[in-house]
């Protein structure tokens, strides 16, 4: 997998799956380049005995379980995978699912759902973030493992609920050193860099593309009078990283 930047998501057309008979015309499916970032389960008992051409573009994996556990990973480029009960072969009982590590999963946090930081200075953070899959078998494990059926849905809110857990761990560490006023926590929230949270994600098979964060009432400045909020502003843009990783 390459990196992914905000100009290059989602599934370019044209990757077929074949099933190549030693007969016949192939029986090919292709992936819904309008689909979800997480596609699947092919079953491969409809398969046994055949082969399986993978053509994964730039970007695009599969995933191949069996059972309760993840037995191949298969990156961007040609795979052929025989169907059968011998040495070698994907089982029958097998499924394979297919992600796009190009294909960025917004999060957001808003008035209605914010993050809640009491520990500092009792705020409501809200904002956004944009996550993509670096690390599939960790993605696996996380999300995906033990469950026969994947729902794009369900695999997202898990995975919002991770981001949440992770970015208020992260503040609250912060909460010690960060200012206790509101246009300090909002300077500390507003130059968060992704790659923070990418670093925070990593054991989940999550890279973070684009993070921005703010508190959700308007910061005062202390002491401030008849000036009206003063907003805090940051020292530079909120970071992004399009770093990618195989692991």
């Amino acid at each position: 997998m390459n990196g992914a930047t905000d100009t290059t998501t989602g599934l370019n057309p044209g990757r077929n799956w074949s099933a190549l008979p030693d007969q016949d015309q192939p029986l090919e499916w292709s992936l819904d380049p309008a689909g979800d970032f997480i596609q699947g389960p092919l079953k491969l008992v409809f398969l046994r005995g055949k082969r399986i051409l993978l053509d994964l573009a730039e970007g695009q994996l599969a995933m191949l379980q069996e059972g309760n556990e993840l037995r191949a990973v298969f990156l961007d480029g040609g795979h052929i995978l025989e169907v059968g009960t011998r040495p070698g072969q994907a089982s029958p009982d097998g499924s394979l699912f297919f992600l796009s590590s190009m294909m960025p999963v917004h999060l957001r946090w808003t008035h209605g759902n914010p993050i809640d930081l009491p520990g500092m200075a009792r705020q409501h953070v809200i904002g956004s973030c944009s996550l993509v899959v670096t690390g599939p078998a960790r993605f696996f494990e996380s999300f995906m493992m033990g469950q026969s059926i994947v729902e794009a849905d369900d695999v997202r809110e898990a995975m919002e609920t991770v981001a949440r857990k992770a970015l208020k761990d992260y503040l609250a560490g912060l909460s010690q050193h960060a200012p206790a006023d509101s246009v300090g926590l909002q300077s500390t929230l507003m130059n968060l860099q992704a790659d923070t949270l990418s670093e925070e994600l990593a054991g989940a098979g999550l890279g973070c593309l684009q993070l921005a964060l703010y508190t959700a009432e308007p910061p005062v400045a202390e002491g401030a009078e008849g000036n009206g909020p003063e907003q805090a502003q940051p020292q530079d843009r909120t970071g992004q990283s399009g770093h990618l990783a195989h692991n």
